[in-house]
């Protein structure tokens, strides 16, 4: 597979949305590519580095969730948004398996199914997750534009609110991106799950 070195894949290997996989081995980075099932043939789209622990992975293309499994201490498994790709990825959620013994191989498994994560990590149990797809956390970000600071989110059902002082909140937006005036005075954000 081009731009992928043997065994990027040995470890975590997950289907994707139309013809891609996700794959995943210890100390590697993740890779996101796209192959053609008639050439036999594949080239790696993305890289994401910061995940070196994480082997077993599992992704949910509708949500675009992905969780793995991060051989550490403790071992556990990470919930990690993947809806912007070119933005990176973001961790949303991590959980520690019920024991932390050793796992040489670094072997387990992790599944989506319906609104629930399922992982097992060899010698330290299961976790299963509901997860709130309607509240997924999400990252606020900022940016300037000329006098004016432009906040947006990436996914989840979420309100805009804002203060001048913490504790004092109001709604602002349900919508990203949402423009705050730089004269509004308003100096502190966040987003609320409705």
């Amino acid at each position: 597979m081009s731009g992928a070195d043997p065994g990027d894949f040995g470890q975590g290997l997950a289907f994707g949305t139309g013809d891609t996989i996700w794959g995943k081995t210890t100390g590697g980075l993740i890779r996101h590519a796209q192959f053609d099932i008639n050439s036999q043939s594949g080239v790696v789209i993305h890289s994401f580095a910061g995940y070196p622990n994480l082997a077993p992975l599992g992704i949910d293309p509708v949500n675009k969730l992905c969780a793995g499994i991060s051989i550490e201490t403790p071992d556990n498994l990470r919930l990690i948004d993947i809806s912007n790709l070119g933005g990176g990825l973001f961790t949303l959620d991590t959980e520690l398996f019920p024991t932390d013994n050793p796992n040489p191989g670094n072997s387990g498994s992790v599944t989506f199914g319906g609104n629930n994560v399922y992982a097992m990590d060899s010698d330290n149990g299961l976790i299963a997750m509901s997860l709130n797809l309607a509240c997924v956390p999400t990252k606020l970000s900022a940016t300037r534009s000329a006098a004016n600071l432009v906040l947006s989110w990436g996914r989840g059902d979420y309100r805009l609110q804002g203060a001048t002082t913490l504790g004092n909140w109001n709604n602002m937006s349900a919508t990203s991106p949402a423009t705050n005036s730089a004269a509004s005075g308003i100096h502190f954000f966040r987003l609320v799950c409705p």
